[in-house]
């Protein structure tokens, strides 16, 4: 395989691989000879030859296409999702499934609701993109529509009794039960996606959305009279 030399003009100023020398009167190329190691080689302006002028530097990178990078290196996480009643709740009856009951309010909300952000830097230009959760949903698995939130949900206290949820809560009330076995329910949390750059650019990326599922089973109250 033949080596093939080129301008490292990636590497900025300060990292180890120029070692003492100065970046301003010389340039680091760098080679990778026969699938060994990556090699870096400072070369001097002087060592070009008849005190020719040193290539100009290359341009500053597009933040827009920094921005693409960094969305492509920001990976969203699957949602957290929790369910009251818990899913530890489980019916010994049918394979210690977990299960919530007809006629109240199923609540759900998920953990980590935060904005993430991912930097990719070049050549003293930098882009960063953040993705910020705008809402939730559940998709109950009945085959009624999704119930929607604008916020992450909180868990069930003793004080929301059975009332509908409210107060920031999210949930959902099942109708009827399921005898044919359990139900699967989506959550889901939708993500708004933006850049910016030190270079005063910015912009937006399509809505993004990650979604969770889990079974269970819908069972009826059941009221011990004495």
């Amino acid at each position: 395989m033949e080596c093939q030399w080129r301008v490292a003009d990636d590497v900025p100023a300060g990292d180890p691989r120029w070692g003492s020398n100065n970046p301003a009167a010389g340039s680091l190329v760098t080679n990778s000879c026969n699938g060994g190691p990556e090699q870096f080689v400072y070369v001097p302006d002087s060592a070009l030859g008849g005190g020719a002028a040193a290539p100009p530097p290359p341009p500053p990178p597009d933040p827009a296409v920094l921005a693409q990078q960094a969305r492509t290196e920001l990976t969203l996480p699957s949602p957290v999702a929790h369910r009251s009643p818990p899913e530890t709740n489980s019916d010994p009856a049918y394979g210690g499934l977990p299960y919530t009951w007809v006629g109240l309010s199923t609540y759900f909300w998920v953990d980590d609701w935060q904005p993430m952000t991912r930097t990719v830097a070049l050549r003293g230009v930098s882009a960063t993109a953040t993705a910020t959760p705008t809402g939730l949903s559940f998709d109950p698995g009945d085959g009624n529509a999704a119930v929607t939130c604008a916020g992450p949900g909180r868990p069930w206290v003793a004080a929301d009794g059975n009332e509908p949820a409210s107060n920031g809560a999210c949930g959902y009330s099942y109708r009827s039960v399921t005898p044919n076995g359990p139900l699967r329910a989506t959550t889901s949390v939708q993500w708004e996606v933006s850049w910016t750059s030190n270079t005063g650019a910015s912009g937006t990326f399509p809505a993004s959305t990650t979604s969770s599922s889990s079974s269970f089973l819908v069972e009826q109250i059941q009221v011990v009279i004495r």
